[in-house]
């Protein structure tokens, strides 16, 4: 039953997100929690008779109305309660939600390393552990879990991107420009990937292919079309410079 609550909550998390954007994340209480429940799976989650569920419905509740210290208190009751490894790794990921909305980020990357560690194909779990990581500025970590992400999912694309951006940032930029390739190979439309591949071609020189990305970027957000060009601008007077020295 544990089980069938991990996937309930999962949705929330993320029907939650669009409910707080569009809202103006105005406090959602426990019976607005309910009918989106009912909403996606048919029954209200919080009837579950088992307790570890129900002590993670409520920490994911008061997580949603930014009460974090009662969240960790439940969230830690359902790690208690949690015998699988994929509800514990479920609930490790939350409290490191938790840990890092109270600023204790020490103890949300702990968490999130006892997730992997609980779970090591938990997709989530890499993933956040990945990025914090590159807000640490432990690229070389960060780049260590987001291709154990692709391990397990190759087609994963925000992974690959963020692999082409480690890899730029280290001037690595053949390696950089085959995984925005990648990226964009996976799909066209992505939008960042494109930015980044018209930077890589303009520092490699390629202004042909510059040009191509460019403009393939231009036609999805035009209003930031002027502010990248700027700056493949810049890129191409350093390379004139440096050429005339």
């Amino acid at each position: 039953m544990f089980i069938l609550s991990v996937v309930f909550m999962t949705i929330l998390s993320i029907s939650l997100g669009v409910c707080l954007f569009v809202s103006g994340r105005h406090l959602v209480n426990s019976i607005q929690l309910s009918r989106i429940a009912k909403t996606y799976i048919g029954e209200d989650v919080s009837i579950y008779s088992d307790i570890g569920a129900r002590f993670a419905y409520k920490g994911i509740c008061a997580y949603m109305n930014d009460d974090y210290s009662p969240a960790l208190r439940y969230l830690e009751k359902a790690l208690e309660h949690s015998i699988i490894h994929q509800n514990s790794a479920f609930c490790l990921d939350w409290l490191a939600k938790c840990y890092s909305a109270l600023g204790k980020e020490s103890e949300a990357l702990d968490c999130l390393v006892k997730a992997v560690n609980s779970e090591p194909a938990n997709l989530r779990a890499l993933f956040s552990l990945a990025d914090t990581y590159i807000q640490q500025g432990a690229f070389s970590k960060a780049e260590f879990y987001y291709s154990r992400v692709l391990q397990y999912d190759s087609d994963n694309l925000a992974a690959n991107f963020m692999l082409g951006m480690i890899r730029m940032g280290r001037g690595e930029y053949n390696e950089a420009e085959e995984q925005f390739f990648t990226t964009i190979g996976k799909d066209e439309k992505f939008l960042e990937a494109l930015e980044e591949m018209s930077v890589v071609m303009a520092i490699k020189g390629d202004y042909a292919k510059m040009d191509s990305y460019f403009a393939q970027a231009s036609k999805r957000r035009p209003n930031k079309s002027d502010r990248l060009e700027k700056k493949l601008n810049a890129i191409k007077r350093m390379r004139s410079l440096c050429n005339d020295l």
